[in-house]
Parts: C-alpha cells; sequence; structure tokens
C-alpha cells in the first residue's frame, strides 16, 4: 500500500474524536486531518438547520479531492446514515484506499462530566460552542447514532488516547 488510508472516526459528542485525531496527526505527518466542525467554523453564523447539507456536501466534496490526490485520511466527517458511509467507501475504493473505521464510545455519565468542562472551559476562554445547555446535549446523546457494523469500537472512560492511538496504529500497514 503506498499510504492511501482513510481512518475514519466516529462517536457521540465530548467521546474524545478531536483529542485522537489530534494524536494520530501527531504519529502521521504528512496525514490530512478531515474535521466537519472545523467546516462549520467557517461558515458565518452558522446554523445546523439552515446549513448542515451544504456542510455534509463541502466535507464530501473535499474528501473527494483528497482522495483523488493520494492523501492519507483522518475523517470526522460525522457520516450519520448507512448511505453516506456507502458513498464514503465508494469513493475510497475508486481511489484504491484502505479505510478503517473507529468507534468511540463513553458512558453517558462520563460524557455529561466532559461537557460540563467543554462549557466551563470555552467561557473561561471566551470560546463559542454549539450546545452549552445540558437538556440539549442529553437529547444528543440519547438521538439514535449511526455506526458503521466493521467499525473497531473503543471506550474513552477506559482507555488513554495515547492507548487508543496505539492499538490503531498497530493495524495499519502502510
Amino acid at each position: 500500500m503506498d499510504g492511501r488510508i482513510i481512518i475514519n472516526i466516529s462517536g457521540k459528542s465530548t467521546s474524545g474524536k478531536t483529542t485522537l485525531m489530534r494524536e494520530l496527526a501527531s504519529r502521521n505527518i504528512g496525514w490530512y486531518s478531515l474535521f466537519r466542525d472545523r467546516v462549520k467554523k467557517q461558515f458565518s453564523g452558522y446554523s445546523r438547520e439552515r446549513d448542515r447539507e451544504v456542510i455534509e456536501k463541502v466535507v464530501f466534496g473535499f474528501y473527494c479531492v483528497l482522495c483523488e490526490k493520494g492523501l492519507p485520511i483522518l475523517l470526522d466527517a460525522s457520516i450519520d446514515t448507512r448511505d453516506a458511509y456507502s458513498e464514503y467507501l465508494k469513493v475510497a475504493e475508486k481511489n484504491h484506499y484502505k479505510f478503517l473505521s473507529i468507534n468511540l464510545d463513553i458512558p453517558q455519565g462520563v460524557a455529561l462530566k466532559r461537557f460540563r468542562e467543554r462549557v466551563r472551559r470555552a467561557k473561561d476562554q471566551g470560546d463559542k460552542i454549539s450546545v452549552t445547555d445540558e437538556d440539549t446535549f442529553l437529547r444528543n446523546q440519547n438521538k439514535e447514532h449511526f455506526y458503521p457494523s466493521d467499525a473497531l469500537s473503543f471506550d474513552t472512560s477506559r482507555l488513554t488516547v495515547e492507548e487508543i492511538a496505539s492499538d490503531i496504529m498497530d493495524k495499519i500497514v502502510l
């Protein structure tokens, strides 16, 4: 394999997706990190209801370009349906990529503790985050989420990000 690998990371809010992406990026210089949340931040006055579809199209389009260029990719695209997942897999296959899906699990109590810390930190630093109240957070946590059946799952309340990253790196062969 010539470096054509995609590591797709999924999980609920506060499960550690961004932290894992940063850890993997630090171990894999030259990989492209495609974060859906970073794309959202490029939209002035982003609204989930109004802008969701365009965000999904921008992320997928960017993903297609990266695949055509043969770059290794760390992906957090919040792929939320089996059909969308199939489209990502088709592009990977067309461009001769290995596609590894990772699901990060987190018990709800730990997720809520991390959410409260995230809100406190954002407030202290003057940062804006999209969800700031617990009721909305818990509703989102309890929604049905799509997770690929072929994904490797890790409980981020039991394993460190370094342990998870090492296990993932052991599973890929470049």
